[in-house]
């Protein structure tokens, strides 16, 4: 009987020091590995151009960021140039109203979007020309909410054909959209530009991009500039937006022009003006 028991309690002994024997560790001071395809890590290959946000998420770096705003219903700036091959980063800020920025040619795009809100969309300009970027919501891009991105190769860079240049009428957009020449100038409306009444001519022209008489002049007036007198400057005013100036002037209709002098006071006002020459026949 006891050859029995005492069998029984040494088999039972070795059976608990095998299991122990058998039990995995895991050297000191080593520590486990998480590298597998479900990890949530990222690889990066060495040359990879990236920079980390704040949150830790890992975005492709830009080689250009512009800041472009939107409202009803245009673009400021409405040209954007860059060279390419370049990665672009859009920063896109709706100032008024429900929109969103778009070029189909390079699949960009980004989204709708509520004032005062933020959104950004990135995208290598891979082929050279002038491309179309516009608002996709509803009928705004019909109503005028279009701008030119410019993709410059070596040769256009080269050849000058980024920006025009003619001896002493050189134009150029600079970053607020404003088109300027040295015979005059026609640019967006400033309190402080009203000075220049002083010594020339200052014109408001209340301007909405939805209507399409204030289209065709505004179109008008960039291909004239080159004849602007050198005394003229016209002040394009947002119809929309400049409610107090609308107010001042009495102002119930766009397509309006008004002659101020350099304290803003009114001289003149009408209705209407197809071309510069409506403007300059009509100037005190």
């Amino acid at each position: 009987m006891n050859k029995y028991v005492l069998s029984i309690v040494m088999l039972g002994l070795g059976i608990v020091l095998v299991g122990a024997g058998c039990s995995p560790t895991q050297p000191e001071g080593q520590m486990e590995s998480n590298t597998g395809p479900n990890s949530g890590s990222a690889m990066m290959e060495e040359g990879d151009s990236v920079e980390s946000k704040d949150d830790g998420e890992m975005m492709v770096k830009a080689d250009v960021v512009v800041e472009v705003s939107g409202k009803n219903f245009s673009f400021l700036p409405n040209v954007i140039t860059v060279e390419k091959g370049q990665t672009v980063q859009i920063n896109f800020t709706s100032e008024q109203g429900y929109h969103d920025w778009v070029v189909d040619e390079f699949d960009a795009a980004t989204e709708q979007i509520n004032a005062p809100g933020k959104n950004s969309v990135t995208f290598v300009a891979d082929k050279a020309g002038e491309f179309e970027f516009y608002c996709s919501v509803g009928q705004h891009r019909q109503l005028g909410m279009v701008g030119k991105l410019v993709v410059a190769d070596d040769a256009m860079m080269e050849s000058g054909d980024v920006m025009e240049k003619d001896g002493d009428s050189m134009m150029e957009n600079d970053s607020k959209g404003e088109v300027m020449s040295k015979e005059g100038s026609y640019e967006s409306y400033d309190v402080s530009k009203l000075s220049r009444a002083e010594n020339g001519d200052v014109v408001l022209f209340f301007h909405a991009n939805w209507c399409p008489t204030c289209r065709s002049l505004d179109k008008k007036l960039n291909e004239e500039l080159s004849d602007f007198p050198a005394d003229l400057t016209v002040l394009k005013a947002d119809y929309d937006t400049e409610k107090e100036l609308r107010k001042k002037y009495a102002i119930t209709s766009q397509h309006t022009l008004v002659q101020v002098d350099k304290d803003g006071n009114m001289i003149q006002k009408k209705i209407g003006g197809n071309r510069l020459s409506d403007i300059t026949s009509w100037v005190k």
